[in-house]
């Protein structure tokens, strides 16, 4: 959502680049409070990393673009991002997070347990359904996992029907939609598209998973745009939810 951002005074840090996910952190068998386990992650990797800066070093001495190369290089799983108007970045994080030096009892500790943000609500109940100790958790567990896993599907489905629907039998151009990098400036036609998907598809279309498969709505918007193309989009993304799915 950064790309291209311009507004004087506004200075900003993602936590990946815009063709890839973050990553949460603190998952799986690390995320416990009390020693209980709580069956999610307990932070997102950048996030984690760029509290674990402000708590162990001195702020008040510490500028934006020194937290900024600390997080860059603690974020290892993904590209950490600088984005907006840089020409402040000699300023001290103090002046942001608060203008008490840090009491310099916290050091970064390494992240265990780091999770894709695509792959955490199956990670998630995965580590459920092995954790179980009796034959009601894990039959409780084993019921999530498979709605989880059909919901995941569905999204699959659905986006290969879209494309099917737009360009038949063309795998090349399946591709090319999947892994493309073209900015997202057409407003109307993605918003209308993937509201398509909210409306229609047997899915949650704002999980972790299905978001990534934001992308091929964008390339299409824009392959419509460069082309001259009168394709309906809107319709296509209808009928591919409603249609039954491809084995």
């Amino acid at each position: 959502m950064f790309e291209g951002m311009t507004t004087p005074g506004v200075y900003a840090l993602s936590a990946s680049s815009p063709s890839e996910s973050s990553w949460g952190t603190y998952c799986g068998s690390d995320a416990k409070v009390n020693g209980k386990s709580i069956g999610s992650c307990l932070g997102d990797l950048f996030s984690v990393n760029w509290m674990q800066d402000s708590d162990a070093k001195d702020i008040t001495s510490e500028s934006l673009d020194d937290q900024a190369g600390v997080v860059k290089t603690t974020t290892d799983k993904s590209k950490v991002m600088q984005w907006g108007d840089v020409t402040f970045l000699t300023d001290k994080v103090s002046e942001f997070q608060g203008d008490k030096a840090s009491l310099g009892n916290s050091s970064p500790s390494k992240n265990a347990g780091s999770v894709s943000a695509r792959e955490v609500d199956l990670k998630r109940v995965y580590e459920k359904y092995a954790q179980a100790t009796s034959s009601k958790e894990r039959l409780a567990a084993g019921e999530e996992l498979q709605q989880v896993l059909t919901e995941q599907l569905e999204v699959e489905g659905a986006f290969h029907r879209f494309l099917e629907e737009l360009y038949p039998g063309d795998s090349e151009k399946h591709h090319a939609m999947r892994h493309g990098t073209s900015p997202a400036d057409h407003r109307d036609c993605e918003l209308a598209t993937r509201d398509a998907f909210v409306q229609h598809g047997k899915f949650d279309a704002y999980t972790g998973f299905a978001l990534q498969f934001q992308r091929i709505i964008v390339e299409a918007c824009a392959d419509q745009a460069a082309n001259g193309s009168n394709r309906d989009l809107v319709a296509a993304a209808k009928k591919a939810c409603i249609s039954a799915v491809i084995v």
